[in-house]
């Protein structure tokens, strides 16, 4: 979450619906009910395509160019050919300077492009795609040695089709990054639309912004002591997903092994944010090793 000059009002009215559970809304039980769906903050063109998916260069898959933009030295279908596949899959766009708002290509403010490119060094590519415009279809999995999901949800949550279908993905051996952003009604519905059987609801909506703390010992948080959020989402956690840090009295990072699969999970985005975001970004703390944890750790 990065701080507009709007912070004061949006602060103050999450205050004023602070810790207030958010009654989860009814979603479409199959793909087809978002055919032609536009996300409020796209314009006409910006729909979903549930049937296609190609390496095409479209708003949401610029493919092998990643490569050429500073802080990320390999595409995902670039030369030599990456060892695997991170397919950063977004749920809003928000044009900033340099790009997409925590887009793995933007290199600027509020980028994560030094975040893919420490996948990058790994040489595991980095591809982005949108829900309003491509969903979550099984092409869009078939492409995934690593999916980035972001549940910010402003484009919308996800059918119950494709929720079955990220269960299994994930149950089949799929790695996930559940990538948060702030707490809203949007996030909210997101995190209660994702499989229940990850073990992670909405558990309401606060601005919290709190030092981390370690609680439980696992690889995703191996070195890691100094870490901080600065409005995550607010997340309620059940077997399998375990808490690994907190912020405050909020889950901060959490980790889960479903079936063959694995899940690792950040409440706030700030630890993968590139440097120039602010101080609390990934060069704050341990963040940096968090991030190179978690790659490790979700890397097949």
């Amino acid at each position: 979450m990065n701080f507009s000059p709007a912070i004061g009002v949006y602060a103050l009215t999450l205050m004023l619906v602070a810790c207030t559970p958010v009654e989860e809304a009814a979603r479409p039980a199959d793909d087809a009910a978002y055919t032609d769906t536009v996300a409020t903050d796209t314009d006409a063109t910006d729909t979903k395509s549930p049937t296609t998916d190609s390496d095409s260069p479209s708003p949401t898959d610029t493919g092998t160019p990643y490569s050429t933009l500073p802080g990320l030295t390999l595409g995902c279908h670039g030369n030599p050919a990456p060892d695997g596949c991170a397919v950063w899959l977004m749920t809003w766009a928000l044009p900033i300077a340099g790009g997409m708002e925590n887009a793995p290509n933007n290199a600027a403010a509020y980028g994560m492009a030094e975040s893919a490119d420490r996948l990058a060094a790994m040489n595991i590519g980095s591809k982005m795609r949108r829900l309003a415009a491509d969903g979550l279809t099984a092409l869009v999995l078939a492409d995934a040695d690593l999916l980035i999901l972001y549940t910010r949800g402003h484009d919308r949550s996800l059918t119950v089709d494709e929720a079955d279908r990220l269960a299994t993905w994930v149950t089949d051996g799929g790695r996930l990054l559940l990538a948060g952003f702030e707490a809203s009604p949007e996030s909210c519905d997101f995190a209660d639309s994702l499989p229940a059987d990850f073990g992670l609801t909405c558990g309401g909506i606060a601005l919290w912004i709190e030092d981390g703390a370690v609680v439980d010992s696992h690889p995703v948080v191996d070195g890691v002591s100094v870490l901080r959020g600065l409005g995550g989402e607010v997340w309620n956690a059940a077997p399998p997903m375990t808490v690994l840090a907190t912020g405050g009295p909020y889950a901060f990072v959490l980790a889960a092994d479903v079936g063959a699969g694995r899940v690792a999970a950040l409440a706030d985005e700030w630890p993968m944010l590139n440097a120039s975001s602010g101080p609390d970004a990934i060069q704050y703390g341990d963040h940096g090793q968090l991030v190179d944890n978690l790659w490790s750790w979700l890397t097949p």
